[in-house]
Parts: structure tokens; sequence; C-alpha cells
């Protein structure tokens, strides 16, 4: 093992080197074997049992989570219909809102939204395997888009689409935009200090013969 990894190597192999130089050899094959085969085997084998190990957890959760959804559907169908209906999933919903505080809380219009990708073939109910993609469904982040439209989006569409403005509009929306408007400020907050430097400070800077002064 001091071999392998070259801890203390000079001790370990220098005594023999000077009675017979022959032994270089022996401990240059060492290294080269060590180094660029057993080391690099060890590493593949832990790597790929590594591998294997998060691909069986990965299926093991799979499975876990396939059979704990087909269990709540059977809870949810229980007349054995063979879906589930709008009003039963909503209710679920609602009770993940107010019973389960690491389920994120969803409003109306995202459990609308929820729905619909669940209800893949528009029945208007839930069979069993559009209820299997429910953990799926949960993971989605929903975003909300603003309604808001500029002045020449509105007014001038030909100009909002045109390729001049999206130029110009991406150079105002990037990073280098706001690093410049940034410096801009700086350099301008710096031009004021400098010519109100003496003011700031205190200093009289006016001419006192063209000062007037009012006698009382």
């Amino acid at each position: 093992w001091i071999s392998v990894t070259t801890a203390n190597y000079p001790d370990v192999s220098m005594d023999s080197y000077s009675e017979i130089r022959l032994v270089a050899i022996y401990w240059v094959s060492f290294m080269v074997i060590s180094f660029f085969y057993i080391m690099n085997l060890i590493l593949a084998v832990c790597t790929q049992q590594y591998d294997k190990s998060i691909n069986f957890r990965k299926v093991s959760r799979e499975k876990l989570a396939k059979k704990l959804l087909s269990d709540a559907f059977t809870l949810l169908d229980q007349k054995d219909q063979g879906f589930v209906s709008r009003e039963s999933i909503m209710n679920v919903m609602a009770i993940l809102n107010q019973d389960m505080p690491e389920v994120k809380t969803m409003s109306s219009e995202e459990k609308s939204i929820i729905y619909a990708l669940l209800d893949k073939n528009g029945s208007d109910s839930i069979c069993l395997d559009e209820f299997l993609d429910w953990s799926l469904v949960m993971l989605l982040n929903l975003s909300k888009e603003s309604d808001y439209a500029t002045l020449v989006e509105t007014k001038l569409p030909y100009v909002y689409q045109s390729q001049w403005y999206t130029r110009l509009s991406e150079a105002v929306k990037s990073n280098r935009f706001d690093t410049a408007i940034d410096v801009i400020l700086v350099l301008n907050a710096m031009t004021i200090l400098m010519q109100d430097y003496s003011m700031l400070v205190g200093h009289d800077t006016g001419d006192p013969e063209n000062d007037e002064t009012l006698d009382t």
C-alpha cells in the first residue's frame, strides 16, 4: 500500500536498490501495473457498483410509487367503475392543500390545469393509467405569464415584429445593458461628488468680493 500511494516510497525502495540496481525493474513494473491497471480497475468496479445501486433505487422507487398510486386509485374507485370522477380528484387536491404541508399549495386554476393534464383523453374522468402520472404532474412548476402588452406591441405591431426592434429589446434585456447603466450611474455620482466636494466638506467657494451682504 505504501508503494501504491507513494507514501514514504524512497524509504521502501532505496535499501534494496542500493544493493542491487536491477531491483529498479521490479519497482518500476510494480508502479506501472498498480497505477495504470489495478487502481483504474478498482475505480471502474466501484463506479459500476455505484451506478447499479442508483439504478436499483430508482427502479424500486418507481415500483413503490406505482403500487401506492394503484392502492390510492382503488380507494377512490369504491364502486369499481375503473375511473375516478373529477369531484374526487378535486377533493384529493383540497385535502393535500390542508393536511400535507410538504405539498405545494395549489390555487383553483392550478387544480384545473393539473386535472386537465391528467385527463389525457378528455373523458372528464381519470382512469388508472392516467392516475399513475399523478406524481409526475405534481412535480410540475406552473407559472402564469402576464397579459400585459407594451404600447409598441399593441399600436405598432409591424415595428414590434421587425428585426431591429427585436435586437434592441434583447440588448435592453441583457446583463450587459444593466452593467452599462450601473457604470453610468456610478460615473455620474462621482462627477457630482467631485464638483460639489468643497461644498460638502464645508469650504466656501464663493467670491467674497461679489457676495452681497445685508445691513441689519
